[in-house]
């Protein structure tokens, strides 16, 4: 019986290892860019790159998950996985036995250590990271218990000046011989290119949800951990936001939206509760014929379709910040005790209008609604502080990826 199991379980590997060695064969003399996601719900920052190598470039692109999302990001991902040849998704696993070697590694997680990253740490592969959101919480490469995250990287990916100014800042006080080794590239934030606002694409995306164009749009768009504003007092947001004469999209961040059960990781239980925030929202949309669950991981269309964004310190603050459109920030004060109150998630506030309750809250969209011109100015200068090459970003990394790659 023994003996049996194990030979199953040998032809289990070998059988699972014949997709990575015939893609071996295939990439034989190629040059290849590994991308990886240790959340595929964060695919939106990295696919616009990939969509301009593929028309842009020959190399071919690895795109590596865990196995546990494999699946769901090949049903929800915007690239042509199934008919592009250069395109290949495969799992961790199979990537960690190095039976194909990539010229340049790209992962979007420098604030956590990557296992993927040091296991790639012989200097034959060029390993850069990029961040998923503008605003720095200055908690990334501080000493909070990760250590060194940044030590298994070759260089980094900027988005604007902010990302010098804040947390690598306080790196390069910790840790500044692994500072001075980084290459940094500035190069913007590629997801917000596509940030173009147009009454034909508001009126599309409106329609798409079957709501009213001719009526304001409310984006309501929070994080999601324990002690911000959803976890804390979120249907009571969304019904009394959904009280006003108003469309409201509610746009919620990847992690509220994984299914709850016995796969649900043990991190996303603690902030979460396992809430099936679906489930809730279905049940609010029936009530209040005005209110849809964004259903798309990108925000992008629900930014461009909304005259007023509520939030707590969700990055997209400040990706709506580009659209020149006010900002509602619902107050979360022990989320600020938990991540501190110098970064610019706290201090980046300013350029909108601060509610404690949901009263206040409504009180100033009608005012936001009313007189949209209120906050422009701090809008303006925080939104200098934010971005290089706003609206080429995506180019600017496609091409230093390219360049990266033709170095190794």
């Amino acid at each position: 019986m023994r003996i049996g199991a194990r030979v199953r379980r040998v032809g289990d590997h070998l059988r699972g290892l014949l997709p990575s060695l015939r893609l071996r064969h295939e990439v034989s003399g190629r040059r290849v860019l590994a991308v990886h996601l240790l959340e595929t719900g964060l695919r939106e920052h990295v696919e616009p790159i990939l969509q301009w190598l593929l028309a842009h470039d020959d190399c071919l692109i690895l795109i590596v998950v865990r196995s546990g999302q494999r699946e769901e990001f090949i049903r929800s991902s915007t690239l042509p996985l199934a008919e592009h040849p250069r395109l290949k998704v495969v799992v961790e696993e199979r990537f960690l036995a190095k039976l194909i070697h990539p010229g340049v590694l790209l992962t979007l997680h420098p604030e956590t250590r990557s296992r993927v990253a040091d296991a790639w740490g012989d200097g034959r592969v060029f390993r850069v990271a990029m961040q998923h959101g503008l605003p720095d919480k200055e908690v990334f490469f501080v000493p909070d218990g990760r250590g060194d995250t940044l030590g298994c990287y070759d260089g980094l990916f900027l988005y604007g000046p902010a990302s010098r100014n804040g947390s690598l800042r306080l790196y390069a006080q910790r840790y500044p011989d692994n500072y001075r080794r980084l290459q940094l590239f500035d190069v913007g934030y590629p997801k917000t290119d596509s940030l173009k606002s147009s009454e034909a694409v508001r009126n599309e995306v409106l329609r798409g949800l079957g709501l009213a164009p001719e009526r304001p749009t409310i984006c309501y768009a929070p994080t999601y951990q324990r002690t911000a504003s959803l976890e804390w007092q979120g249907s009571e947001i969304i019904r009394g936001l959904a009280s006003l004469d108003v469309n409201l999209i509610v746009k919620l961040h990847h992690v509220s939206l994984k299914r709850p059960g016995p796969d649900l990781e043990k991190w996303v239980m603690a902030e979460t509760g396992g809430k099936d925030w679906r489930a809730i929202l279905r049940t609010i949309e029936r009530n209040h014929p005005n209110v849809r669950l964004a259903p798309s991981h990108d925000a992008n269309p629900y930014l461009i379709a909304a005259d007023v964004l509520v939030t707590d310190v969700s990055g997209v603050a400040f990706e709506f910040l580009l659209l020149d459109r006010p900002i509602v920030f619902f107050d979360v004060p022990e989320l600020f005790d938990q991540f501190g109150r110098t970064g610019l998630h706290f201090t980046g506030r300013s350029c909108g209008q601060i509610v404690s309750s949901v009263e206040q809250m409504c009180e100033g969209v009608r005012l936001a609604l009313a007189n949209p011109q209120i906050g422009r100015d701090r809008r303006q200068e925080l939104r200098d502080r934010l971005v290089y090459n706003p609206g080429t970003a995506t180019e600017v990394a496609g091409r230093t990826l390219q360049a990266l790659m033709r170095r190794r």
